[in-house]
């Protein structure tokens, strides 16, 4: 998902792509901290504190895009896209709130992923 949402970012208009790919880096690196953390409660609660900065600076990054890339198409707002729009996000957003709980979530994954996906995303920057 993080993979997927790197490559997306690379379509959004100048300067967010790298601001973006940016802070997708530091998020993966994040993640892997909250991992690695184990049980030590200063560590977890210092990688939530950070992955929720970086989370909001995200989404201040994503929905500058969204808007702009909205408002240019047409002089008009158009529900049906605004809500499909909303409904969209809150899922993508349940979906990383569940992976970012990695012991205890619905979805399981291998933490392998993550620590590749971290050498592919260093492996481009430019």
């Amino acid at each position: 998902m993080i993979g997927t949402t790197y490559l997306r970012s690379k379509m959004l208009p100048a300067p967010y792509p790298a601001q973006a790919a940016d802070l997708l880096r530091q998020y993966v690196a994040n993640r892997l901290e909250f991992y690695n953390a184990g049980i030590d409660d200063v560590r977890l609660q210092a990688a939530n504190d950070q992955a929720g900065k970086l989370q909001g600076q995200l989404w201040a990054v994503v929905t500058a895009a969204i808007v702009g890339y909205n408002s240019g198409l047409s002089n008009r707002r158009h529900l049906l896209a605004a809500l499909t729009l909303i409904v969209l996000i809150a899922v993508i957003i349940w979906v990383l709130i569940d992976l970012d709980r990695p012991r205890r979530s619905l979805i399981l994954i291998s933490q392998q992923n993550m620590i590749d996906l971290q050498q592919a995303l260093n492996r481009d920057v430019p």
